[in-house]
């Protein structure tokens, strides 16, 4: 038996990794790796408590991305910072360092390893999913929890529906993953499905994120005349 990995993309305050200490059974003999480039003073202070309070914990202050290098970053210094220019309207982007998370996994743990691995990294989950499964990372992977989200950050129902059909093709359901509220006894009955896709869409709808995808749409647009 290998190492135990516990990976959490987008660790903001670091509600996850306490949520995985608290609930996840054996979890003092995992290590955890967390990910958060945001430098909000109280982000980071949080982060620094926390590995304080868990010595199996190490912080990586760099996005979850697909490449290594540095990358555009808007900084809301709270809880909603993004890769995703459009989720973050007003919002100024800063450059940050960021790591190719297929790359890494690849280069710091091997298929021996149980990994489980978290990702709420606020739009950017879309492209390192993608990239996970194209380089075949998803075979070293026991389990992968994320937020999807969608029309928030531009993402249209057909694309939410597709990642999810593209990790269960290679045999990954992806769990749901909520900060501070995520519980053991119930987590493998709550994941991502067309139908639960739909619901959160016209929820996003109602909440007028819809402009959100139009934004992003002519964005796109614009770049490619």
């Amino acid at each position: 038996m290998g190492r135990k990995i516990f990976i959490d993309g987008g660790a903001n305050i670091g509600q996850s990794t306490r949520s995985f200490m608290s609930e996840w059974p054996g979890a003092k003999d995992y290590e955890i790796f967390c990910f958060e480039p945001s430098k909000g003073e109280n982000i980071r202070k949080n982060l620094e408590n926390l590995k304080k309070d868990f010595n199996n914990v190490e912080v990586l202050y760099d996005a979850v991305w697909i490449e290594d290098g540095e990358v555009v970053f808007y900084d809301e210094e709270k809880t909603s910072s993004s890769l995703v220019k459009e989720k973050l309207r007003g919002v100024a982007g800063v450059t940050v360092g960021a790591i190719d998370l297929s790359g890494w996994i690849k280069r710091t743990f091997s298929e021996n390893d149980q990994i489980l691995l978290k990702l709420d990294i606020e739009g950017s989950e879309y492209e390192v999913l993608e990239k996970l499964v194209e380089e075949g990372v998803t075979y070293m992977i026991d389990k992968i929890f994320v937020e999807i989200h969608g029309s928030k950050c531009g993402k249209t129902l057909e694309e939410s529906k597709n990642i999810v059909d593209l990790l269960h093709s290679v045999g990954h359901k992806l769990y749901m993953w909520e900060g501070d509220t995520f519980k053991y006894e119930t987590y493998k009955e709550e994941y991502y499905n067309h139908k639960i896709l739909e619901h959160l869409y016209c929820n996003w709808t109602k909440r007028g994120f819809d402009r959100v995808v139009a934004e992003r749409v002519s964005n796109e647009k614009g770049k490619s005349v």
